[in-house]
Formats: C-alpha cells, structure tokens, sequence
C-alpha cells in the first residue's frame, strides 16, 4: 500500500491548486500561498509522501500519483506549487490539475546561480536537501 493511501482526505472547502510554477528554484516569487521543499521541516510528515511520489515518476515503484493523491499533499492549504518538488512532476501536476495557470519562470544564468549560491548553505540544512538533489537531472549527472 502507498503512504499515499494512507493519508486523510483533504478538507473539501480547502484550497485548490490554481498555479503552477514549474521553473528551477530561484527564478520568481509570487504573492500567492505556495508549497516548496522547504516547508516540508514545518510539514515533517509530507516528505515521505513526496519522496514515493518521486519513485513512482522515476523509478516506477508504486502507482503514478494524480489529482487524488496531489489534494493529499495539498492539505488545502496551498494555492501554488512552486520550486521542488513540484517542479520535477511538472507533466504530473499539469495532468492534475489542468484548469491552473502555467508559469514557467526564467532567469539570467549568471544571477541565477549567484543567488542558488547564496542559498545554498540554507537550502543544505533542509531535511530534503540531500534526497531532492539525487533527483536533479543535471547535478545527477556523472561527470
């Protein structure tokens, strides 16, 4: 059984997904209510449930997640999926809540990667750091 399955329903007057920012970490922000990694250390209980969402895309372990399960991971509360992990189930969250807008956030290469260097010693201290980063399809890479 997926952890997934194991989750309560999300309340039925809570919030829905409405956005989508599925650019890389540190290319926009919005004043919307957004879900990114970094809250799964206030959400402790979330990252089990996003890592088996990750095997189920990348290592086809257990069936695919889609809007039921996304709601779950939800709670209600967000609006906005943005950053990771959402942005490494971009065609899976697109399939599921195909009514949101579509973000696809750009930057300058330069000040991009100044500005994840300047984060990154706090992003490095995230719970999540080390098992979002082996998903990276570029800093997975073998060099």
């Amino acid at each position: 059984m997926r952890l997934i399955d194991q989750q309560p329903e999300p309340p039925k007057d809570g919030t829905n997904i409405e956005v989508l920012v599925l650019g890389m970490p540190r290319t926009g922000t919005l004043w919307y209510k957004p879900f990114h990694a970094s809250m799964m250390e206030q959400y402790p209980h979330l990252l089990p449930l996003y890592m088996e969402a990750m095997q189920a895309k990348f290592e086809h372990t257990v069936k695919p997640y889609g809007r039921e399960e996304f709601d779950k991971l939800f709670l209600g509360k967000w609006d906005v999926s943005c950053n990771m992990p959402g942005s490494l189930m971009a065609d899976e969250l697109i399939a599921a809540y195909p009514n949101a807008k579509i973000i696809l956030t750009t930057r300058d290469v330069d000040k991009w990667q100044h500005s994840m260097k300047e984060s990154v010693d706090v992003a490095a201290k995230w719970k999540t750091f080390d098992y979002l980063a082996s998903w990276d399809p570029v800093g997975s890479r073998k060099t």
